[in-house]
């Protein structure tokens, strides 16, 4: 167990490295601005079958130390379990982007954002820690409200999620865990041309799995994402519950 202990380590510990290093030179090449905001996030899981489970999840951005909302998010999807640690996704997803006014604190939405999915897990158990690797295929389409620009593309994400219980062996009632994360997002289709690279998230928190049915996450986020047709870098942190 000690040998796949230190592969673990060392290959969590590598990933996280190579992706700070291309995000910081790639950082270098352009002009970058902060944003703090709040995520507050549910996620709901529906077992039809021992092969079939029914997904959603929603959740409201805010910024400006709650006076603005950033973004909202509504997903819906259906898995399919092809073996105990496989399993493939499909499904939709509404996203919507406000824009905001400071002086009457009034919020809009700006560009609405309608999206399908598909996803394949795959998940370890190396010793203690559990292990998934999230591929996910995106195809979006964005309604520019404040003007005729719509637009589409893909969008490709790779997820690595490590979760490490600490005060017992098996992720079992009443677990305190440990969650990391990296997640790479890259855009791709005939309407890219310059922002190939879409964001990077960093994803470090703790949680607590209080029964088989509720599990409560506090993480904290550190995304760098390019902005479309910019020449500059968008630094988020954010607290994601």
């Amino acid at each position: 167990m000690m040998h796949y202990s230190k592969i673990l380590r060392v290959y969590i510990l590598t990933f996280f490295a190579i992706t700070h290093t291309e995000n910081s030179l790639y950082c270098q090449e352009k002009t970058s601005r902060s944003s703090d905001q709040y995520w507050f996030q549910v996620y709901e899981q529906c077992k039809l079958s021992e092969k079939w489970v029914l997904l959603a999840d929603g959740g409201i951005r805010m910024k400006d130390e709650f006076n603005h909302r950033s973004a909202t998010l509504f997903r819906t999807g259906i898995q399919y379990k092809m073996k105990c640690n496989l399993s493939l996704a499909v499904g939709a997803a509404y996203f919507s982007q406000f824009s905001n006014n400071n002086k009457n604190h009034e919020d809009w939405i700006s560009v609405e954002e309608w999206r399908g999915w598909q996803e394949l897990l795959f998940e370890q158990q190396i010793s203690r820690v559990k292990l998934s690797h999230r591929f996910r295929t995106e195809q979006r389409y964005f309604n520019n409200l404040n003007s005729t620009n719509d637009n589409f593309n893909h969008r490709a994400r790779y997820r690595l999620n490590a979760i490490i219980p600490l005060n017992n062996k098996d992720l079992i009632t009443r677990t305190i865990f440990l969650n990391l994360a990296n997640e790479v997002f890259l855009n791709y289709g005939k309407e890219i041309k310059n922002n190939f690279f879409d964001q990077n998230r960093i994803i470090g928190g703790v949680g607590i799995k209080l029964n088989n049915s509720l599990t409560f996450n506090f993480n904290y986020v550190y995304s760098i994402c390019e902005k479309e047709c910019s020449n500059y870098i968008l630094k988020n942190k954010c607290i994601l519950v």
